[in-house]
């Protein structure tokens, strides 16, 4: 996350001067989220430090769209808001939903005092310290956000010049076409770049097009987090049991779990209620599951050979060498507090990715479960027990030398 000290546009404004239009534009519901309360998250995310919305008739419904996101409601003639204001202000159209990477960079540009900053799309301007004093007095004459840009251009062609940006700005929510293709852009950005190919092509659609139906919805990502490891713990009973049937409901439900077990991280990530709580609780419900598969199936097979010691064996290498790699995790990478991202992306810390640790990344992705799946549909997964109980131990002493590789020097 930006750090706000070093932001010099920590200030956004959102003029709402049109009691129709624009007031059904910014309280227009994209991806579970009114327009003006996702933009009110996103600019807190990227570091601005003040939202103001400013509304003629001070519509109080604004007061619970904006509650906890940081934004506040003035009104147009409240000029002592003004005095609070000692850097640039972003102005920015209230049907507008902007581009994630438009609100971080914009803290690179510099701008004089005396200078304004339009961009071509009319969606957004940026105005110098100078400058603020002009906007405020335009305010109240103002009857829409177009008609405050044209008065503010007007008023700088006779005392500076104009400057324009071709920037790409983000885009305009004024119909319903345009919400299911911002939902959609919002949904593509979920994808993480260091997900295995079966998790890109074929679980992310999943679970992509369950999060589609939840977003609209009041369920939470800790809540599905809940729900996939119960999912996946269901899957584990199944493995209990040597019969053929049984093996295959356990390898479908191990996959229902792996499928929607992203959804928790996609609202988190779509709604801005990431938390470390919620990264923790998925990091350690996922490996529940993983731990408690691989002992049913060590029961299981021990059923289908009761005078065999190799199921034990199998499944109690497994079992700690998932154990002992999950803590070495947490303990290496996740145990540090950190407010920027998602909790866990590698089981590295360093930023320049070596190959063991490019390996133990690839390793740790979960298509793995396709593989169990296979493997039950044949009849054969104590197969996978085996190699897990080989896997697991050598991954282990894997993540160790990565450890001891990373450790500071004295």
């Amino acid at each position: 996350m930006q750090n706000t000290d070093h932001c010099e546009f920590s200030t956004i404004l959102i003029p709402v001067l049109d009691k129709t239009r624009e007031l059904q534009a910014c309280l227009t519901e994209v991806a579970g989220l009114p327009l003006i309360r996702r933009v009110a998250l996103m600019a807190r995310k990227a570091g601005f430090s003040n939202l103001l919305v400013v509304s003629a008739a001070g519509e109080e419904r604004f007061e619970k769209v904006l509650a906890g996101t940081g934004g506040r409601l003035v009104a147009c003639t409240a000029m002592g808001v003004v005095q609070s204001c000692h850097n640039s202000i972003l102005l920015l159209a209230p049907d507008c939903l902007p581009d994630r990477e438009f609100l971080i960079h914009l803290g690179e540009k510099q701008v004089e005092p005396d200078e304004a900053l339009l961009w071509p799309d009319k969606q957004a301007m940026l105005l110098g310290t100078a400058r603020v004093s002009v906007l405020w007095q335009q305010l109240p004459q103002a009857h829409c956000f177009a008609q405050l840009v044209e008065a503010l251009t007007a008023t700088d062609e006779q005392t500076l010049p104009k400057k324009s940006s071709h920037e790409h700005v983000g885009m305009f929510i004024r119909h319903a076409e345009d919400c299911r293709r911002a939902e959609n852009i919002l949904l593509s950005g979920l994808v993480k770049a260091t997900e295995g190919w079966m998790a890109r092509h074929i679980n992310r659609k999943i679970s992509l097009a369950v999060t589609r139906q939840l977003m609209h919805t009041s369920v939470t990502p800790n809540q599905m987090t809940w729900a996939s490891m119960m999912l996946g713990l269901v899957g584990a009973a199944f493995f209990l049991s040597p019969e053929h049937g049984m093996q295959i409901m356990g390898a479908l439900f191990f996959l229902l779990h792996s499928i929607l077990d992203g959804c928790d991280g996609e609202l988190a990530r779509l709604k801005f209620m990431e938390s470390r709580t919620g990264g923790i609780l998925d990091f350690w419900s996922d490996n529940v599951v993983h731990v408690s598969v691989f002992a049913a199936m060590a029961v299981g097979w021990a059923a289908h050979a009761p005078d065999s010691f190799w199921p034990w064996l199998c499944g109690s290498l497994a079992v700690v060498g998932t154990v002992v790699s999950a803590s070495l995790v947490y303990f290496h990478t996740m145990r540090v507090e950190s407010n920027a991202g998602p909790l866990y992306t590698s089981v590295s810390i360093s930023e320049d990715k070596s190959a063991v640790v490019r390996i133990a990344d690839i390793l740790s992705r979960r298509d793995f479960i396709y593989l169990v799946l296979v493997l039950a549909l044949f009849d054969q997964t104590q197969w996978f027990l085996i190699m897990t109980a080989i896997g697991a131990p050598i991954y282990a002493l894997l993540l160790v030398t990565i450890m001891i590789r990373e450790q500071p020097s004295a």
